[in-house]
């Protein structure tokens, strides 16, 4: 198992207050080289003298050299030596009695090699283990000023570190101004980096003077899919390659450079021996010439063509053949020579060819590594964005991770398993930060009959009784045998149904007819509405005893009042101008909401448009879109057809749930129930419930 940390570390000092600390985490080169892991301390001193902020860079400073220069590779030897050497010469280091630097003086020292973690801590300082979303004081408070004897740092801690640890190494002073859930939340949600940030902003924004001194790691052991997916996909010349350019890599500066200067030298040695072998060959070759002209004048005087084309080939080969035997006639030195002269350009090309190409993909790679810990910073972003409760700047961050993600090449193993981790990341943050939910085993309330097309929306009533419609017939869903129950016929295909008034639903046909029909004995009338001229009824609302058409033909929507048995004569609702070319649907809850094809929604109150907008949805809505509420809803439920999801959203357009109907039909209609609790879907063959 391969195991890594990130960590960073903050300091704050209170020039009006008692302490002065040093916080140091040993560099990435150390412990690389030495085996002895990353070394962490935290120094206090509460004291105002001027002296003491180089007295606790030095103390630090001897104790990491100490330690990294431990005869022994034992990291709990290393830092137990560490401790020795400390209690023996504090005094030296610091100039201070013994009874001043147990008043006076806090230090933790922390180790960690692998997955193991070894603490050595005096005083106030603490070390604070976060995991599965507890936190431990691994230190017991790390207050152990009342030990007895010379010694200090008296005792060692050590454990095992688990994929996911969050460690925070950290004075008391932290705990003053945040809460345990609000340290939990931010260590273990964000990066270190950007932990230790919103630590520092928060502090700075309510301009508190404190004395902070923390180091926060987040511990993280890898598992060894990037390796896998190289060994299975290269081969061996491939994995050959890559040895000897890191061969290359490792070799000390100017070797390469040996190597072509020794090649010169025997260039430079045999170039005479070269000259004299072309010359050689350039008069064999004239010669050959010669010789091959002078039989073929004797034999131009004869008329057979296939004889000349015969004498042809022979004098070629004639020629070569004397070329041959004077290749022959090289002694064993030219033939050397001249082999070492072709392996030299071979060798000489080819490292061309490595050098060139290796710096190529380190220039890719540079830019690859870039581009990824760009994205992980955006990713962090977002993660202090959803601290702050700020979706909107979350979503904006988010945007731009995905755009980066989408310049990111992956042309070899380990790239692409990179980018998938990104990837998989950023999804993840997509459903947190959009609330996506994917809608999965709902409830069945009735299976749709072979063939059977509803042609209007599913209507829920105030009792939760259940209707749609197919053509001119009328059904209640039956949900105690999860069949369709006919309860009513009309004249005209159904195109909607709306309620009306206690046990009253409003029918309106797809040719603009309008019906009643009484729920209790499912009697349904027609009645005749005075349309104005030109009119193209597309859509219509009930609010209260009105109704409220949407009317294509006149750019306008009249109100019906309900006189008794019939409606009185139309009046125009809208005031102003507005265009309503496009908008399909129309309901009413004492505002106006229109649906356009393109997805958008209008709202309007008292005749006149208001300024909406939808926040918060996961990529635009789509043209083909539903909108449902009423004056007894808290909420607009929107249903985008062609991307089978649904949107739920408070009144003021923020977004706060998405429903994914990946895993359905296709949906075609919805209806909240009366209290918002649970939500009907109809797709094409099936009613559903699900819980909200």
């Amino acid at each position: 198992m391969i195991y890594q940390t990130k960590v960073d570390k903050l300091a704050i000092s209170n020039t009006k207050g008692d302490y002065q600390s040093y916080v140091y985490v040993a560099p990435s080169d150390r412990q690389g080289t030495t085996g002895l892991g990353q070394l962490f301390i935290v120094a206090e001193a509460k004291s105002r003298e001027k002296k003491i902020p180089s007295i606790l860079n030095q103390l630090v400073d001897e104790l990491s050299e100490y330690y990294y220069h431990s005869p022994t590779k034992n990291t709990e030897a290393a830092l137990e030596t560490a401790a020795q050497y400390f209690n023996e010469n504090i005094g030296d280091i610091t100039g201070k009695n013994l009874r001043w630097l147990k008043e006076k003086m806090s230090i933790l020292i922390a180790a960690i090699q692998d997955n193991k973690l070894i603490i050595s801590n005096f005083g106030g300082l603490s070390a604070w283990l976060f995991r599965n979303n507890k936190i431990h004081d691994i230190t017991a408070g790390g207050n152990n000023k009342d030990v007895t004897g010379k010694k200090i740092l008296c005792q060692l801690i050590s454990g095992q570190l688990v994929d996911g640890d969050v460690l925070l190494l950290t004075n008391n002073t932290i705990f003053d101004y945040f809460s345990d859930e609000k340290i939990k939340k931010t260590v273990m949600g964000l990066a270190p980096t950007q932990a230790c940030a919103f630590f520092k902003n928060t502090l700075l924004d309510y301009k508190v003077s404190v004395d902070f001194s923390t180091i926060i790691i987040k511990f993280m052991a890898f598992k060894k899919a990037p390796q896998q997916i190289i060994d299975a996909t290269a081969g061996t010349n491939v994995l050959k390659a890559a040895d000897n350019v890191e061969i290359l890599n490792k070799a000390e500066p100017g070797i390469a450079a040996k190597i072509f200067i020794k090649l010169a030298g025997w260039l430079k040695n045999g170039l005479a021996k070269i000259y004299a072998l072309v010359k050689k060959a350039g008069t064999l070759k004239m010669r050959g010439k010669k010789e091959a002209k002078k039989e073929v004048g004797e034999l131009s005087g004869m008329n057979v063509k296939s004889e000349e084309q015969i004498a042809r080939e022979d004098e070629k080969k004639r020629v070569k053949g004397l070329a041959f035997k004077k290749w022959k006639s090289f002694n064993i030195v030219e033939y050397r020579l001249i082999l070492l002269i072709i392996l030299a350009a071979i060798l000489f090309t080819g490292s061309l060819f490595i050098v060139n190409n290796k710096k190529k993909n380190q220039v890719q790679n540079e830019e690859f590594q870039a581009l990824v810990e760009e994205i992980n910073g955006k990713i962090n972003s977002v993660e202090a964005a959803l601290i702050y409760k700020d979706e909107a700047r979350a979503q904006e961050l988010l945007s731009e991770a995905n755009d980066l993600l989408a310049k990111l090449t992956n042309n070899n193993p380990q790239e692409q398993y990179q980018y998938q981790e990104l990837k998989n990341e950023l999804a993840k943050q997509v459903k947190r930060i959009y609330n996506l939910e994917t809608i999965t085993n709902p409830e069945v309330l009735v299976e749709l009959p072979q063939d059977f097309a509803a042609t209007s929306n599913i209507y829920a009533d105030p009792n939760n009784i259940i209707y749609l419609a197919r053509g001119a017939e009328i059904y209640k869903v039956n949900t105690g045998n999860k069949a369709l129950d006919k309860v009513a016929s009309i004249t005209g295909q159904i195109k909607k149904l709306v309620y009306f008034e206690k046990n009253k639903l409003l029918i309106l046909t797809k040719t603009g007819e309008v019906w009643i029909m009484d729920t209790n004995n499912y009697g349904a009338r027609k009645i005749t509405l005075e349309l104005p001229k030109k009119s193209q009824l597309v859509d219509l609302a009930t609010y209260g005893l009105k109704i409220y058409l949407l009317d294509g033909g006149n750019n306008n929507i009249y109100k019906y009042n309900y006189q008794t048995t019939s409606f009185g004569t139309p009046s125009k609702w809208l005031s102003g101008e507005d265009d309503l070319t496009g908008n399909e649907v129309i309901v009413v809850d004492g505002s106006v909401w229109l649906a356009a094809k393109d997805g958008q929604i209008s709202k309007f109150f008292k005749g006149k448009k208001e300024v909406f907008g939808l926040k918060g949805a996961y990529e635009k809505i789509s043209s083909q879109t539903l909108l449902v509420t009423n004056e007894t809803s808290n909420n607009l439920y929107l249903l985008d057809r062609d991307k089978n999801r649904i949107l739920i959203a408070d009144k003021t357009g923020q977004v706060s749930k998405q429903l994914l109907g990946d895993e359905l039909e296709k949906i075609v209609s919805i209806a909240p129930n009366s209290n918002e609790r649970e939500l009907y879907l109809m797709t094409v063959n099936k009613v559903y419930k699900i819980g909200l």
